[in-house]
Formats: structure tokens, sequence, C-alpha cells
């Protein structure tokens, strides 16, 4: 983020200031945004599947974030992920694991003002 400071005085009563934010250039995946994301698992049948183990990967070169669930017994999860690419293993007891891909939009604009 850069500030521009502004000095008010007796000639000059208002001011502006301008604000621009950057995104994080950071190895740390904890100082990144996270977004809340649904996540629902159901068999071919449409039945939801609870206590089918999830992990979400995401990877951008540098970061490396590994986020854990499991879903409920109406095969839901909510799980806070980096927006971008995201890899999905899926285990469920007796079952093989199944892999896949997922792109998670990053947040609207007016989720991130304050």
């Amino acid at each position: 983020m850069t500030f521009h400071h502004q000095e008010l005085a007796s000639s000059l009563t208002s001011a502006s200031v301008q604000l621009a934010f950057f995104p994080v250039d950071s190895d740390n995946p904890k100082k990144y945004v996270r977004k809340p994301v649904l996540i629902r698992v159901f068999d071919l049948h449409r039945q939801p599947l609870g206590g089918v183990e999830l992990d979400a990967v995401y990877t951008n070169g540098q970061v490396i974030d590994d986020v854990k669930a499991v879903t409920s017994d109406d095969g839901t999860v909510a799980m806070e992920l980096i927006p971008g690419r995201n890899s999905f293993s899926l285990k469920m007891h007796g079952c093989t694991e199944q892999g896949d891909r997922a792109d998670v939009a990053p947040a609207p604009e007016w989720m991130l003002s304050g």
C-alpha cells in the first residue's frame, strides 16, 4: 500500500488522500486473502456423501497452501481457500481416491473494502 500525506493548515482547509492497494507478494500463504467456498459432494444419483475427506492444494510456484476438511452428513463442507487454481483430492473409506482441479474466483471488490 502507498500513502500520500497532506498537511492541513489555515490556508489549506481540506485535502485528499490517495491509497493504492497492491497484491500480497509473499511466500507465506497465511498472508493471502482467502475466500469462503461451500463444497457439496454427491454420488451418481445426486445423493449427498458425508464423511468424504477433501484435500485442497493451492500453488502459484512460490506459495503452497494445503487445506483439509471432511464433508458433513449432508455432503457439504465450507473451506477458506486462496483464489486461483486449487487441486482437490477426495477420499472415502472403501473407495479409490479421486482428484480434480477447480478455479476459485477472487472475492468481489466490495468484500475487500473496509
